[in-house]
């Protein structure tokens, strides 16, 4: 045996040795994932728990029992190191581990998911650092002795009641890069241009507190339990207060700071109601009131009509919760607020806000022009059958939650997002029905639903394209039904409504390039103009016979670019008795319709299938040639921002580029943002919104998210609601 081959078999045979040593160490545990890329140990005489290994946590989850592997040690966790290269903590990785005092997070971790240190009780301090883009819902909830949370520079989302019934809190530190969220010097934790109050530190001992200039809008619960708190006072900036703000403060609790059962700050902020006699019956909130902010009168369970004074710029949500409540009636001359049968809008009514829990009737149709419906604006109704009209892009959180009659429900086609439990608890919902624009259902939507039957106006592919996030199993385990069918075949894409044959269909479809030119309806090659492509599509029913449309059937045939330049492409629909259908990318006569281009495709409508011949037609040489014009956009880049902060900030196009198709089947990039027209952002309106670009008449659309950074008293109220409903 040579001396190198000694020395490996000793090198090796250490290694061993050594390794086997550490196993057999008292009170040491390890192992790996099912996945080689992942170990971990755990020393149980020092309670530290060491992660390592590439890619997302939930690599670590046992098949089999959806546990990780170090659950048994769960409540010995005194500390947590977790190395560079692990991109999540999982959920719910940590929950209940009552001993963790210490975590190290790496910069590789991207997201903290749901509920991942729920009752972490004795954890004191948290660093969120760069690297993490998303703390998810209740990811720190109840960590009742967390003094300090550090947040790094990268932080965009902080989910629903991630730091929930933390009361020890004294400081939120946020990094000074951070795009979404800042801090000032009393740790309080603001968005990033400060108009929005997300949090109070609860655990501070300060006394008092001015909310500086320029803050706009205070958030749910955003000084919910800060005990020591006597005095706090708004500036004139504020425009919103969310649900509860101040509950559990000393300014609060304490009986001289309420006049006639009803809590202001500066005279004009009404903060909340009591339950007492004071507020029954009809009431009238007094002239000069500001704000109503959220919840403000959910305890005046004898409060049967409310009269909001024109000096109101905003009520926010779930004001009125109010089991009796049959009227909202509001001051003619008001600016921001009108009531239309006792229902709560905006001004201009693209806004429905509140419908009173007590309206005796079992169906209500929604008015034309609303757009957004609030969050909580229909919770705890008795209706059986809402209908929603085209033109509304977004339903709130909450907004329907806990509708027990509902039993169907038929959104509109122009529906785009839909928010946080927006059908929460809708137990007896077996029907729902959704169109083709949906972009994303958040979590729990439909949790607590009876659903039976969805169905789509769309394709399953498209289905497959929506965003639906987690706590919505009673929406994906219900039968699925596709209004529209996609059949690609030969590269041809053929789309229509799935009652739009009257029978049975499959479809014959057939390439003829290379055959004679002269086909049904004419010869198409002459001196100006060149075949090609044809094709023949016709749908059959059981006995092979072709049968035709009942609608329209959207048919995408594959583009085919010519070297000239000065091109114009027509496909001629040529039936079977010779008649021909003209579609072009340069529309003449009054006859003619467009062709559209779009992602390699020529696109076109018919209602009939027969013979399609695609032809270019050069522009004759003198002549004048024909006008290029815009066939069809699509977003060559996105903007580099897409992730916007509640009521911060108008849209930024920067970075923004469209791919233009023209009618003669050229094509360039343009990047000037001041020939666009752009609609669709509303900063004030929580979710996903499709962004429509126009540029010389044709749009295209794109996604950007506007999302509250802190609803951490949602489900208290839900629950409070529930134990008098």
């Amino acid at each position: 045996m040579s001396t190198k081959t000694i020395k490996k078999f000793t090198a090796l045979l250490l290694s061993m040795i050594l390794s086997a040593s550490i196993f057999l160490m008292p009170g040491f545990f390890a192992g790996a994932a099912d996945s080689e890329e992942m170990s971990w140990s755990f020393d149980s005489e020092t309670g530290k728990l060491t992660l390592s290994g590439n890619g997302p946590m939930e690599k670590f989850i046992e098949i089999g029992n959806g546990a990780v592997p170090w659950y048994e040690h769960s409540d010995s966790i005194k500390e947590l190191y977790i190395n560079e290269g692990i991109t999540t903590i999982c959920q719910p990785a940590f929950e209940e581990s009552e001993s963790l005092e210490k975590v190290t997070i790496p910069s590789s971790v991207k997201k903290i998911a749901d509920h991942a240190f729920l009752y972490c009780e004795v954890l004191e301090s948290i660093t969120i650092p760069d690297g993490v883009v998303e703390i998810g819902e209740s990811a720190f909830n109840a960590c009742l002795a967390l003094k300090t949370v550090n947040i790094g520079n990268d932080l965009t989302e902080i989910g629903h009641s991630a730091f929930y019934n933390c009361p020890s809190i004294e400081s939120f530190i946020v990094g000074s890069e951070n795009p979404a969220f800042s801090s000032d010097e009393h740790g309080v934790l603001f968005n990033k241009d400060k108009t929005e109050l997300i949090q109070y530190p609860s655990g501070n001992t300060r006394e008092s507190y001015n909310v500086p200039d320029g803050v706009e809008n205070i958030a749910a619960e955003s000084f919910m339990d800060a005990s020591a708190l006597v005095n706090i006072s708004l500036p004139d900036s504020v425009t919103y207060i969310g649900g509860n703000p101040f509950g559990g403060t000393a300014f609060f609790d304490t009986p001289a700071n309420w006049t006639d059962g009803i809590l202001y700050i500066n005279d004009k902020y009404l903060i909340s109601a009591g339950s007492g006699d004071e507020i029954s019956g009809a009431y009238e909130v007094r002239e000069g009131t500001k704000v109503i902010a959220g919840c403000a009168f959910m305890s005046c369970d004898s409060m049967t009509s409310v009269t909001i004074p024109a000096s109101v710029v905003s009520v926010g949500e779930s004001a009125f919760r109010c089991p009796y409540l049959t009227e909202i009636i509001v001051d003619e001359e008001s600016e921001y607020l009108t009531s239309v049968d006792n229902v709560l809008f905006s001004k201009d009514m693209s806004e429905l806000i509140c419908y009173p829990m007590a309206k005796t009737e079992t169906s209500y149709e929604i008015p034309s022009g609303v757009t957004r419906i609030a969050d909580f604006a229909f919770e705890l109704s008795p209706l059986s059958d809402i209908v929603i009209p085209e033109g509304v892009t977004e339903i709130g959180e909450w907004a329907f939650c806990a509708n027990y009659d509902l039993s169907k429900v038929i959104l509109p086609e122009s529906l785009i997002d839909i928010a946080y439990s927006a059908f929460y608890y809708c137990t007896e919902l077996e029907t729902v029905s959704f169109g083709s624009m949906l972009q994303r259902i958040d979590k729990k939507a439909f949790l607590e639903c009876g659903i039976k039957d969805v169905y789509y106006n769309g394709t399953e592919k498209d289905w497959e394209k929506v965003i639906i996030l987690s706590g919505n199993d009673a929406l994906l385990n219900a039968e699925f039904h596709a209004l529209h069918i996609e059949l690609e075949a030969n590269n041809i894409i053929i789309s229509y409504p799935a009652d739009c044959f009257d029978e049975e269909v499959t479809f014959s479809i057939e390439n003829l390039n290379g055959t004679s030119d002269e086909i049904a309806g004419g010869i198409y090659d002459t001196e100006n103009r060149k075949r090609i492509g044809l094709y023949s599509i016709k749908p059959l029913n059981a006995a092979s016979e072709v049968v035709q449309p009942t609608g329209k059937v959207e048919i995408r045939l594959p583009f085919t670019k010519v070297e000239e330049e000065d091109v114009t492409y027509i496909i001629y629909h040529v039936f079977m008795d010779g008649v021909r259908e003209k579609f072009t990318t340069n529309p003449k006569a009054a006859t003619d319709k467009l062709l559209r281009i779009v992602d390699g495709y020529y696109v076109i409508e018919v209602d009939h299938f027969s013979e399609f011949v695609i032809c270019a037609e050069l522009n004759e040489t003198g002549s004048d040639p024909a006008e290029k014009t815009v066939a069809s956009i699509s977003i060559a880049s996105l903007p580099a921002k897409t992730a916007y902060i509640y009521r911060n900030g108008n849209l930024d196009l920067s970075g923004l580029a469209l791919t233009v198709t023209y009618s003669d089947g050229t094509t360039e990039t343009v990047t000037d943002t001041s020939k666009m027209n752009v609609s669709g952002f509303d900063n004030s309106k929580t979710g996903k919104q499709a962004i429509t670009v126009e540029y010389e008449g044709v749009s295209a659309k794109f996604d950007v998210t506007v999302s509250y950074v802190w609803w951490q008293w949602i489900i208290r109220i839900l629950l409070l609601g529930f134990l008098w409903y």
